[in-house]
């Protein structure tokens, strides 16, 4: 993924691939929260391909109280984002 996001003066400490989730939830008038941010963070710094349970299990070491449904929600709308791209396998 090679897309760049402006920096504004409030993302300039954040690293690269937060300031461009930052951007697209502010476009659609969404919070920031540190569910979504861990989520993110960790698709970017895991393998390729990893199912949301995977992801879930390593947002868990972060953040203990996170649940498995808040990170397919966060999953889901950085889909529609088109950040992320879900497989649906058999």
């Amino acid at each position: 993924m090679s897309a760049k996001a402006a920096a504004r003066p409030s993302d300039r400490r954040r690293p690269e691939h937060e300031a461009l989730l930052v951007e697209h939830l502010a476009r659609r008038g969404l919070r920031v929260t540190s569910q979504r941010l861990t989520t993110w963070s960790t698709i970017r710094a895991g393998p390729d391909h990893m199912s949301i349970h995977a992801v879930f299990e390593r947002v868990a070491e972060h953040m203990p109280s996170t649940t498995l449904r808040t990170v397919y929600e966060a999953v889901h709308l950085l889909e529609q984002m088109g950040l992320v791209r879900l497989l649906h396998l058999p």
